[in-house]
């Protein structure tokens, strides 16, 4: 068992792993003012295995923002070994929260530094809604 703690809640669960493959959340250690609402049981699956966890929608939408608008909002980096990956520009900012209580949290992007004509705003928000359903992620620009 190891002890996780997302970047999206102060919450902390204990892991359950069979080698090094995740089989799920054990313990609830502590529970977030956000979370006190969700059962036990269910917890570990809000915060991050279920589809829609907060951890992986979280992660998952500036992975899809940054694939999704290369040029507009992202960029090739290069790592010290060469090695290049893409993320956001340097003059783009993507600041994100959670809002709301339980189980049914709406994920706010905020995006600075960039003016979405929009079209954009339109193809950003149309992606997100289809990616992990109406209203569970709000763009702000």
């Amino acid at each position: 068992m190891k002890t996780w703690s997302p970047d999206t809640c102060k919450c902390h669960v204990e892991e359950i792993y069979s080698g090094n493959t995740i089989i799920g959340g054990g313990v609830i250690l502590f529970k977030c003012l956000a979370h006190l609402g969700v059962p036990d049981s269910d917890l570990y699956g809000v915060l991050y295995s279920n589809p829609d966890g907060e951890n992986k929608r979280k992660n998952l939408v500036i992975k899809d923002l940054v694939e999704n608008f290369v040029g507009k909002l992202s960029e090739t980096k290069t790592n010290p070994d060469g090695s290049t990956y893409l993320w956001f520009k340097d003059t783009v900012k993507a600041d994100w929260a959670f809002r709301g209580v339980n189980a049914s949290r709406i994920l706010t992007i905020t995006l600075t530094g960039i003016n979405l004509t929009n079209a954009e705003k339109t193809a950003v928000s149309t992606l997100l809604a289809a990616r992990f359903g109406a209203g569970n992620v709000i763009l702000e620009n």
